[in-house]
């Protein structure tokens, strides 16, 4: 899909960059209740691995995407981290500082 296409509502696009250890999953659309399933399908392969999960890209993220986003990070396995990239300002780093998440996720700016 070319990038300056606008998603439909509730459609969520992930990008992987596989660098070896560390994977980087950029996020692109909506990630809220209507794309928590499809986003745990993307990450649940990649659990095993250090990860950046890049939100810059987000236009929409609501409490079971952060939900999914926690889980994601508690499922890692112990020798793994996870890092979470987004628009210092932005939503989702907003709902990140609300729920008092930013040092549990490794919220970098992006």
């Amino acid at each position: 899909m070319d990038d300056d296409l606008p998603l439909a509502l509730g459609q969520l696009q992930a990008e992987i960059d596989d660098q070896g250890r560390r994977i980087t999953v950029r996020l692109r659309g909506d990630l809220d209740i209507a794309t928590a399933s499809q986003f745990r399908a993307v990450t649940a392969p990649l659990r095993d691995r250090d990860l950046t999960l890049d939100l810059s890209r987000l236009d929409l993220v609501d409490s079971s995407g952060l939900r999914e986003i926690v889980r994601l990070r508690d499922d890692l396995q112990p020798d793994h981290e996870l890092s979470v990239v987004a628009v210092e300002g932005g939503l989702p780093w907003h709902l990140i500082a609300l729920a008092k998440l930013a040092g549990v996720l490794r919220l970098h700016s992006a």
